[in-house]
């Protein structure tokens, strides 16, 4: 499901969304995620934090927003 962020004319697939707002019914994509999650790739996790945070704080109704690794660690 893609995610339409307005202000920034742009669309993100998240790898997480949840959507309370019953109103949020488009068959393509949403607009207005009260959370989301994203697992980044060690390749482009820099770049992508800072472009997805910035288009991520014009959605007025998210209140959290998680980012994690793909990476594994030593032992895993």
């Amino acid at each position: 499901m893609k995610l339409r962020i307005a202000d920034c004319r742009s669309y993100y697939y998240s790898d997480v969304m949840l959507v309370c707002d019953d109103r949020d019914d488009h068959p393509i994509y949403k607009s207005t995620p009260s959370f989301i999650a994203d697992v980044l790739s060690p390749s482009t996790a820099t770049a992508d934090q800072r472009t997805r945070w910035l288009a991520y704080q014009a959605i007025s109704s998210l209140r959290y927003y998680r980012w994690m690794s793909s990476g594994c660690t030593p032992g895993c």
